[in-house]
């Protein structure tokens, strides 16, 4: 637990820490575009309890708070963050199976429930295969493909309310699912930790060719190979942004090291030595023209925590 100069250590929050705390930590080793500073403080809790204990802790200490899963669809600072930022992450990734549901922690991985729903014979939420993050993470974005999203799966949730400072249970309906958005999108007042899923019985077999399906698309239709953070806007009702994108010619078009993917013009990509400030100077240069040629505001999917 060595602590940088730059960084204040705190000998009370280490105490309440069982998992993984650290000073500095580079965040662009936690992100899938592999951009990001260093976190003042960045713990991987080893349990539920320890989540709020130390959101606790940042609300007494008034220090910002931000929880992250794999890091997907997340652009950060190359200055980093100040406060705490909480990896929900295994050990946190308890997967149990009912007669119709599963019970799984927020730092399930998305690829990890794909597998584990096969081997028991379960539906294998298919629709998210290919997508790199966690549950949490999903549940939180409403993420999905092709017409379907974890938001129809889920039956309830536990959260820690961190304004009441108190568990509470979500049923679907609170969280007020729409298209890649639910209400914790854009609020830090509630972490999700835990969720029910409902799942019905289905034949591995036919599970396993539907997820090689739905993988093998995303291989033909995303620059996989580089670092990126998934589709940067949400599509427009009845509007591909990728093909506004694309015919505004601006498929490859680059800022620095960053650059708009020849596969898929909603993606942008990471090669050579980016850093965050192209990516978000990319970002601003993309909706610029998009609102001028088509007069239409994109909506991001990504999220962009840090100074700019």
């Amino acid at each position: 637990m060595d602590c940088p100069k730059s960084f204040r250590r705190y000998p009370e929050l280490e105490k309440k820490v069982k998992g993984v705390l650290r000073y500095g930590e580079l965040l662009s080793l936690h992100t899938t575009f592999r951009l990001g500073g260093p976190a003042e403080v960045f713990i991987i809790p080893s349990c539920m309890e320890e989540v709020w204990e130390i959101s606790d802790f940042a609300k007494k200490m008034n220090l910002s708070f931000y929880v992250m899963g794999m890091g997907s669809n997340l652009l950060i600072s190359d200055e980093g963050l100040q406060g705490i930022v909480v990896k929900i992450a295994q050990p946190m990734d308890d997967i149990e199976f009912t007669e119709n549901s599963i019970i799984a922690g927020a730092g399930v991985r998305c690829a990890q429930l794909i597998a584990h729903c096969i081997r028991q014979g379960r539906e294998s939420f298919d629709f998210m295969a290919g997508i790199p993050g966690t549950l949490g993470g999903a549940v939180a974005m409403n993420a999905g493909t092709q017409g379907q999203s974890i938001g129809d799966r889920l039956r309830s949730a536990w959260i820690y309310d961190r304004k009441l400072q108190k568990w509470t249970q979500f049923r679907q309906n609170d969280f007020c699912f729409s298209y890649r958005k639910s209400i914790l999108s854009n609020m830090d007042r509630w972490i999700v930790l835990q969720m029910d899923l409902q799942v019905g019985i289905s034949n591995p077999d036919e599970e396993i060719i539907k997820v090689r399906k739905n993988l093998y698309a995303r291989k033909l239709a995303q620059p996989l190979q580089y670092a990126n953070a998934g589709c940067i806007w949400k599509n427009p009702p009845g509007k591909a942004t990728g093909k506004l994108i694309q015919d505004l010619g601006l498929k490859g078009y680059s800022h620095g090291n960053a650059m708009i993917s020849h596969e898929h013009a909603n993606f942008i990509i990471h090669h050579g030595k980016a850093d965050a400030n192209d990516v978000f100077r990319l970002i601003l240069k993309v909706e610029e023209q998009v609102e001028k040629k088509y007069g239409i505001i994109l909506d991001r999917e990504i999220k962009i925590l840090g100074k700019f």
